[in-house]
């Protein structure tokens, strides 16, 4: 989010909405309640209440323990979202194969189905729900052919035809609700870009941009992404606003902003921190690219240096790079070595780039 572009969100690689943390949580629920479910169909064949068959109910159980440690999964690691929510739909779809099979007496087995692709359109999308819906009809008319009590012709193909349609209300709905959500993202986001700036600088105080650098932790960990951070530091600030007085160091850190902002693309992320400091966020970058936009940055900077009733004021700025490691789980990790590969480039002496 620099000063020449758009936010983040913008960017289709980086657009993920914001309800992700919601989605996590309702995923969560529903495998508890799939769980629970599953384990009391079987718990009542067990007690003689539902008679089920000995290999559902062991199918059930099954089930449900697997229903169980996935949500624990998906509790201690968002990040496995995906993995959690494709594992969760191949184990319904075993089981309600299983149903399909071995309970043939129950007339309402195919509504597992059902569900099955609906919590395939709701948590993964489109694609996933298409895929869902054509293995679950193949299933029908394979099954169907083999079981010893068939459904007969036209109550298969109001099953069939019944969830084609409601594939189509799904997608149709999934779509436009994805696109209403990205849009509400993209709106709330810029109300607290505008709302959180910096109004020295208009750029974005460290408070949100720690938040987003939450966020998109979480984005580039999911799809197994780069990540990398640079903390930018005026050498001698404090030497330029004594010497010049307050109003021109100012004006000297928006200078700086501007050659900061030359050098970035829209996805990246600028804040200001204090002093003569700043804190980059590239997303999708790893620690070359990285290296190769601070070198841009301060190749800028000396290029085009402030000018003050008819002289250049001398600048030169210390840089700190540190990119995501695999044991990192917060944002907070690659900022420490960040900020240290900061503090070593000014304790030889500044104007120099080093990385952790």
């Amino acid at each position: 989010m620099n000063m020449k572009t758009q936010p983040v969100t913008d960017n289709p690689e980086t657009t993920k909405s914001v309800d992700f943390h919601y989605k996590v949580a309702l995923l969560i629920r529903i495998m508890l309640i799939s769980a629970f479910c599953a384990f009391s169909f079987a718990m009542m064949y067990s007690l003689n209440i539902n008679n089920i068959g000995v290999v559902h109910t062991v199918v059930d159980y099954i089930f449900a323990t697997l229903c169980l440690f996935l949500a624990l999964i998906l509790k201690r690691k968002n990040q496995r979202y995906t993995l959690v929510l494709i594992s969760f739909l191949a184990i319904c779809f075993i089981t309600s194969l299983s149903a399909l099979i071995y309970v043939p007496e129950d007339g309402f087995r195919v509504i597992w189905f059902f569900l099955l692709t609906l919590v395939a359109f709701m948590f993964g999308g489109r694609q996933l729900g298409y895929a869902f819906t054509f293995n679950s009809i193949l299933v029908f008319i394979v099954v169907n052919s083999l079981v010893e009590f068939p459904f007969n012709t036209a109550t298969l193909l109001s099953i069939i035809a019944s969830l084609i349609v409601m594939s189509t209300i799904l997608a149709s709905f999934t779509s436009q609700m994805n696109s209403y959500i990205q849009q509400l993202d993209k709106q709330n986001i810029e109300l607290n870009y505008l709302a959180n700036k910096d109004p020295l600088t208009e750029v974005l105080s460290s408070k949100l941009y720690n938040e987003l650098g939450k966020n998109i932790l979480l984005q580039v960990k999911e799809n197994q992404d780069c990540l990398s951070i640079i903390y930018l530091d005026i050498d001698h600030f404090n030497q330029v606003n004594t010497k010049y007085g307050r109003q021109v160091g100012d004006q000297v850190l928006q200078h700086v902003i501007k050659q900061i902002n030359l050098s970035l693309k829209p996805q990246d992320i600028i804040a200001f921190i204090n002093g003569g400091e700043f804190c980059l966020l590239l997303p999708y970058r790893d620690k070359i690219s990285a290296q190769g936009v601070a070198q841009k940055i301060n190749e800028s900077v000396q290029a085009n240096l402030f000018s003050y009733q008819g002289s250049k004021v001398p600048l030169t700025i210390s840089i700190g790079i540190s990119s995501l490691l695999d044991s990192d789980e917060e944002i907070r990790s690659i900022q420490i070595r960040a900020d240290k590969a900061l503090m070593k480039a000014k304790s030889l002496g500044g104007n120099l780039i080093k990385s952790v």
